[in-house]
């Protein structure tokens, strides 16, 4: 599998950062807010972004929505903090993560191992957040 395989479940779940899913049953609750998320990968440097969230959750089911090419396969919450797998192409890569939110801060990173035509690859890819103010 190559990396474009494993790509789309990757940034469904860091792409969106704590931008992800709509409020669930069960996930991490974010606060409301102008939130600012920098994302650090290996393959797009250094990223920042702002997002105005109301009524956001991380859910681990909901971050994969639309997503053929990866499943959750285990996830546990335990207080602030979300740890997850996931496979990806059947089963020829695979993600563990972390996030963690805590009132105006969040952060988190996915170590991802694939295989990139003989190769076996892995990377990390990471972020840091916090809420900057009122939307």
């Amino acid at each position: 599998m190559d990396y474009r395989a494993i790509a789309p479940g990757v940034v469904a779940v860091l792409g969106l950062g704590l931008g992800a899913a709509s409020a669930q049953a069960e996930g991490l609750p974010i606060r409301d807010g102008l939130w600012e998320t920098t994302m650090k990968s290996p393959m797009t440097g250094e990223r920042t972004s702002r997002e105005c969230l109301k009524d956001t959750m991380l859910d681990p089911q909901s971050m994969l929505e639309g997503q053929s090419e990866c499943q959750m396969t285990e996830h546990t919450l335990q207080g602030n903090t979300l740890t997850f797998t996931m496979t990806c192409a059947g089963g020829s890569g695979t993600a563990h993560g972390r996030m963690s939110v805590d009132g105006d801060r969040g952060d988190g990173e996915i170590d991802m191992q694939f295989n990139m035509g003989d190769r076996e690859m892995s990377m990390t890819m990471s972020w840091d957040a916090v809420r900057v103010g009122d939307c």
